[in-house]
């Protein structure tokens, strides 16, 4: 008996572990990025953080965090004074003071907003998806509402929040020129996780797309599947059973990865591209 309750203990801890192995490329940036999405400027990890991402919380933090981590939350926490300043979190925001500092307040926000904030280049799954990549390059998109209701339209897809505020990953060769872009995707489902990517060439074009990790179904083989993304578009409809063959008995997960395939070239021809192309 005291055996099977370490193994559970063990076994509990493991998951916890996979979970935050695999979400901490998404929860720091995407919440940080979700902020701005709300507020509508760039803010730093030092807002909920205590000494940036991956510290503990602040008290500003750890209210966000009570609430959800979503944009929601956010609401929910305007009317409070999380750090005991006597200044509403909302004052302090349009401020542009620290809600989680008691240090700073709207008549003397001090210089956190100064702090460098460096995007996280997860360069050794980046390399799978452009195996002749040299150097990678971040850079962040946001969607608006009114550019995320678009967007669902012609995707036929609901995006999550941090969806909307994707990071875009540019390949670049030895010789500087550029590859293409990737994105990355991740979920937990049913205590079920995924993580992926998708690299496309510079017009949209998919190259390779890749599930880092997945726990539907233990050493599933999932090539005859992914190889069937590569030179698609926007212009097809990722629909298993048409123009997708499924893994054998798991039409619903075979499903599950075209959309987010599907999601992800629809957000890179319309953020990403669209950027680009007006830069140009």
């Amino acid at each position: 008996m005291i055996f099977r309750k370490h193994r559970l203990g063990y076994l509990f801890m493991f998951v916890i572990f996979l979970f935050f192995e695999i979400t901490t490329l998404f929860s720091f940036p995407a919440k940080r990025r979700l902020f701005e999405l709300k507020y509508g400027y760039k803010t730093v990890c030092n807002q909920c953080h205590v000494d940036g991402g991956g510290s503990e919380n602040n008290d500003y933090g750890i209210d966000f965090h009570r609430k959800g981590q979503n944009l929601v939350a956010f609401s929910k926490i305007e009317a409070l004074d999380s750090d005991g300043d006597a200044f509403s979190n909302l004052a302090e925001i349009k401020a542009k003071s620290n809600p989680g500092d008691p240090k700073s307040t709207p008549k003397k926000p001090g210089s956190y907003m100064q702090a460098e904030v460096e995007t996280f280049i997860p360069k050794k799954d980046l390399q799978k998806l452009f195996p002749n990549a040299s150097r990678f390059k971040a850079v962040e998109g946001i969607i608006p509402q009114e550019k995320k209701t678009e967007l669902e339209k012609k995707a036929g897809l609901l995006l999550s929040e941090d969806e909307q505020v994707p990071t875009f990953f540019e390949a670049y060769s030895n010789t500087q020129q550029k590859l293409g872009v990737a994105l990355l995707f991740a979920s937990m489902e049913h205590r079920k996780h995924t993580f992926g990517g998708i690299a496309c060439d510079n017009s949209g074009k998919i190259l390779r797309v890749i599930v880092f990790k997945q726990q539907e179904k233990k050493n599933l083989k999932m090539n005859s599947l992914l190889k069937q993304f590569e030179k698609k578009s926007s212009k097809n409809q990722f629909k298993v059973g048409k123009d997708i063959q499924p893994l054998l008995k798991l039409e619903v997960f075979s499903q599950k990865i075209s959309d987010f395939v599907k999601k992800s070239v629809w957000i890179i021809k319309e953020i990403y591209l669209t950027s680009e192309t007006q830069k140009g």
